[in-house]
């Protein structure tokens, strides 16, 4: 598995239009994923060579993105770790907690199979994770 710096240089390549294929069969700027691949590899990623499809909407994220992108991720890391580490010391399997990140109202399950913990801040754009 890659490691963070890895991933963070990989999205440094990668085209702003990408959208999973488990989100539809196209990215945000309407290219088909089907009609690429029948050219080659998809160029999403910023990877080169003979097997990958050209594509005459990439266009990769610039440094300064990537790394406002790699920030909002270590700030959003944080605040989920301290909202995990509040959430276990609570009872029970449903309930609410103030927002680490943005101090409104973080709903949170707790599996009763394996203790894992799903939570949703009511702030759109805010914190969101099941383990």
């Amino acid at each position: 598995m890659p490691n963070r710096k890895e991933l963070m240089i990989r999205e440094d390549r990668q085209c702003r239009h990408f959208r999973s294929i488990l989100e539809g069969k196209s990215c945000h700027a309407e290219i088909n994923y089907s009609d690429l691949r029948k050219h080659g590899d998809l160029p999403c990623f910023g990877d080169t060579g003979d097997s990958i499809a050209k594509c005459s909407k990439h266009q990769p994220y610039t440094l300064e993105e990537t790394q406002a992108k790699e920030e909002k991720f270590r700030t959003e890391f944080m605040h989920i770790s301290i909202a995990l580490a509040a959430i276990k010391t609570l009872s029970g399997t449903v309930g609410s907690i103030d927002c680490p990140q943005c101090q409104g109202k973080l709903s949170w399950t707790r599996s009763t199979r394996n203790k894992h913990i799903y939570g949703n801040c009511e702030t759109p754009d805010c914190l969101r994770w099941m383990q």
